[in-house]
């Protein structure tokens, strides 16, 4: 299993790291994201949903990437 680490949702890293990690050499490698210190159900919402939104963009099938917090 590859899970790379995330920076947290409060760190101004996090949507750079979903851009930098994930593009079209890396995704098939990928199994899904280790997402630190996810503090609500809504902070969980919204990771996954900028997740889905780049397995979108991508053309990937919804739900590809597992998230572990």
């Amino acid at each position: 299993l590859m899970m790379p680490r995330l920076n947290s949702l409060g760190s101004k890293l996090f949507h750079g790291d979903i851009d930098n990690i994930l593009n079209d050499k890396t995704a098939e490698f990928i199994d899904g994201f280790v997402i630190p210190k996810v503090n609500t159900p809504e902070e969980y919402e919204y990771i996954e949903s900028q997740v889905t939104e780049k397995e979108k963009k991508m053309g990937l099938a919804q739900y590809k990437f597992k998230l572990i917090i």
